[in-house]
């Protein structure tokens, strides 16, 4: 039986498909050659061996083309996005990283200083609007530094605007020059990513935006701002860290409406500084302290028993040599009462502060105020027809009003009706 022969000889088709077919694996191996030799190709995919390379077929190396032909032109449209685009892209991370070095915009510093940085000289007159109650929650929450950043972008802020250029903020607090220099560039960061989300928000074009005392209040767990606004000079900010943390809690004084008589425990209460630190802070911070002291009735055994179970060492006999209470000569049973302090710094007008508490009102859960606190009955008015009328009310507490102004400056003497003995 004669078998059919079959012809071993390629035909035209097969040749021009093979020749088509070793061109697109050359082309194809060249890109990716110098895909690994800019690096692109370690992070995307891993560098195809040309043994692999060759068992691909004509349809799997026409998808690896249009595959990379498709992500290089969404690179170039990505090029030449809007940074604002790019920044809507972006994941938002708690902790946004910022800058290593500044912008390119920000390299001519001599020529943007002579324009743009404050002069030194009104600085000594110049003053920011710092609420008290922020100033405390800034100090306990250990937030000094950011909250000095927080008023001196307030300052810089004249216009209202409620946001600074990155780079502005940059030249005014990290050049050399500038009289409002604070700290480095680095440093700068740490407290632009400490702050973030408390103090501000840096959005994808450069800019800081500074958030209002309510949203701030909010942010560090105070629910009202209480007593009078206060006029910090910006000269008061520029020291060390002591100093600031000293004239945070300086600003407590400054904003009392009455300087009432108030004990170390309660200021660490208030504050968070201990008793020692307190001592120091008011020494940096040029804080006024006087003596009160407290006279009774006239002088007996009974009384200065019934006085120190009350009062305990703190109580003493008093000799009215000058007749302030009565006839020259006449003895006393008397107390010493905690000092009182008067702040370095004047007061301002409320301006907004009434709109920021509704505002803060606002913002606070209803659960969270007020909820399981005691009332304090109020010890010190302002004259004695007042302190007898809150004696009235109240007739188990002592009633104290200030009893004159004394001759000297370092104590001032209280007059009291004693409450009821228990």
């Amino acid at each position: 039986m004669i078998g059919r022969q079959t012809s071993t000889e390629p035909t035209p088709a097969l040749l021009a498909a093979q020749e088509k077919l070793e061109t697109l694996r050359k082309q194809a191996q060249a890109e990716l050659d110098a895909l690994a030799e800019s690096g692109t190709a370690r992070k995307r995919a891993a560098p195809v061996s040309r043994p692999a390379a060759a068992k691909l077929s004509l349809t799997e190396l026409g998808q690896l083309l249009l595959v990379e032909r498709r992500r290089r032109e969404a690179i170039a449209q990505g090029a030449l996005a809007s940074d604002a685009l790019r920044a809507n892209l972006k994941p938002k991370s708690s902790s946004p990283k910022w800058p290593l070095r500044p912008s390119a915009k920000a390299k001519d510093e001599p020529e943007r200083y002579k324009t743009n940085i404050r002069r030194s000289s009104p600085l000594k007159e110049d003053t920011v609007k710092v609420y008290p109650s922020l100033a405390l929650a800034m100090l306990q929450a250990e937030l000094a530094a950011p909250g000095r950043v927080y008023w001196l972008l307030k300052y810089l802020d004249a216009q209202g605007r409620g946001w600074l250029d990155v780079d502005e903020v940059r030249l005014q607090l990290t050049y050399k020059k500038s009289p409002l220099r604070v700290c480095g560039w680095r440093r700068l960061r740490q407290i632009f990513s400490a702050g973030e989300d408390l103090f501000w928000n840096r959005d994808g074009v450069g800019r800081l935006w500074i958030k209002g005392p309510a949203r701030v209040a909010l942010a560090l767990g105070c629910e009202r701002l209480k007593g009078k606004p206060i006029s910090l000079p910006i000269t008061a900010l520029l020291g060390g860290i002591k100093r600031i943390r000293a004239n945070l809690y300086s600003c407590f004084f400054s904003g009392r409406k009455e300087n009432n008589p108030i004990a170390r425990e309660t200021l660490r209460e208030l504050t968070g500084v201990p008793e020692r630190t307190q001592r120091k802070y008011e020494q940096v911070a040029d804080v006024a302290s006087k003596r009160n002291i407290a006279i009774g009735e006239r002088y007996s055994k009974e009384a200065i028993e019934e006085r120190a179970w009350r009062q305990g060492q703190a109580a003493f006999l008093y000799l009215d040599t000058h007749g302030k209470q009565g006839a020259p000569g006449r003895e006393y049973v008397a107390w010493h009462m905690p000092n009182s302090y008067v702040g370095p710094h004047s007061q301002c007008c409320k301006g907004r502060q009434k709109k920021i508490n509704r505002q803060l009102r606002a913002l606070v859960m209803k659960g969270m105020r007020a909820n399981g606190r005691e009332k304090v009955e109020q010890l010190f008015w302002a004259n004695g027809a007042a302190a007898g009328k809150g004696y009235n009310r109240h007739s188990d507490i002592d009633a104290y009003w200030p009893h004159g102004r004394s001759r000297r400056e370092h104590y001032i003497l209280w007059g009291v009706v004693s409450g009821e003995r228990w």
